[in-house]
């Protein structure tokens, strides 16, 4: 459990940042939930790495590292009100988290998210604050993931970003000109993209996307893109 986490021996530089025995506690067994009562930051390594914890509460933690929760299998409840960011794949296949409050955070980095199968919804202002690129994975295999249908400042979309988002209808990405390998891929009910800018697409970016059928605006269709307006790398084919 969090609390028996013995810090590393190659990590014992950074004890001052994080020390489980006196900063988490378990409150019942059954319910797996984990407070940290002290301000403090946890490093970049995967100090919860598979534990089993259902519920976390981080209202005093100024920083969280990279796959600091990877593969906590059940957490289903984060609660991290002081936070601004998240590194790469904080919380990394983490399947059965479905919601997370972080009313400040508004930077998200490479997987943070990737493979939350049951995330529904994200703060709003992420979207907003993406002002050059939408990290590489880092909503993939995100299922049940319904708000992200509006990122007004994205220039960039990054490999994979938006891997298999079957909750995804449609979304508008005005100023966004490049989209990398399979950022849209197995997007199954993705029916729109608003694109104005968009200039380069490379391969396998709408892959399994069956029922894609607008791109740019509702005058344009698949067809008039594959021809005239979009430099294209490999096959990208619906």
């Amino acid at each position: 459990y969090p609390h028996k986490i013995p810090i590393r021996r190659k990590h014992r530089h950074q004890a001052w940042l994080f020390r489980p025995r006196r900063i988490c506690r378990q409150n019942a067994r059954k319910r797996r939930k984990c407070v940290f009562a002290n301000r403090f930051q946890i490093p970049n390594i995967k100090v919860f790495d598979k534990k089993l914890i259902k519920d976390i509460n981080m209202s005093k933690v100024s920083y969280i590292g990279s796959y600091a929760f990877a593969n906590c299998s059940i957490l289903e409840y984060v609660d991290i009100p002081n936070i601004s960011s998240l590194n790469q794949y904080t919380f990394s296949n983490c399947y059965k988290l479905s919601n997370i409050n972080a009313p400040l955070l508004n930077s998200l980095s490479a997987g943070t998210f990737y493979n939350c199968k049951n995330l529904e919804s994200i703060p709003n202002d992420i979207a907003e604050n993406m002002s050059f690129s939408i990290p590489a994975s880092v909503f993939y295999n995100c299922q049940k993931l319904s708000n992200i249908e509006n990122f007004p400042n994205a220039k960039i979309i990054d490999n994979q970003a938006f891997y298999k988002c079957l909750s995804l209808k449609s979304i508008n990405i005005p100023k966004v000109s490049s989209i990398s390998t399979q950022a849209f891929a197995g997007c199954e009910n993705l029916i729109s993209i608003n694109a104005p800018e968009l200039t380069y697409l490379q391969q396998g970016v709408f892959s399994a996307c069956y029922n894609l059928s607008s791109i740019i605006d509702d005058s344009l269709v698949w067809s008039d893109v594959v021809s005239q307006k979009i430099n294209i790398s490999g096959d990208v084919t619906p």
